[in-house]
């Protein structure tokens, strides 16, 4: 939690090489419930310093684990921006939407 703060705190005062430090070990340390806020800020960071390729990998691990948060409409924002910016808008593949992951359903019986 002490990363993350330090993170977002570097981020506000546009430190964004340390926010990208603090945030990855923040993210790194939060491996069994990943935060999808602490990933959205590193990917920001990463978009700052005009790390594209990752910064988007970043935000899709954001969308990954942000489900269906007001978070996610941010982040689904962020990875238009980093994918024109990547210049991968349009391209094959670069534009499908992540899905957020689900929990399993039960199949339904046949009629």
């Amino acid at each position: 939690m002490a990363h993350s703060a330090l993170g977002i705190t570097a981020l506000k005062t546009e430190d964004n090489k340390i926010a990208e430090q603090e945030l990855k070990l923040a993210a790194d340390l939060n491996v069994t419930q990943p935060d999808p806020y602490i990933w959205y800020h590193l990917a920001l960071a990463q978009d700052r310093q005009e790390k594209y390729p990752e910064a988007l990998v970043s935000i899709n691990k954001a969308l990954e684990y942000a489900g269906n948060s007001d978070l996610a409409d941010l982040v689904r924002n962020e990875r238009k921006r980093l994918l024109m910016k990547n210049g991968l808008m349009g391209t094959e593949g670069a534009s499908q939407e992540i899905k957020p992951q689900a929990p399993a359903q039960k199949p339904m019986p046949p009629k």
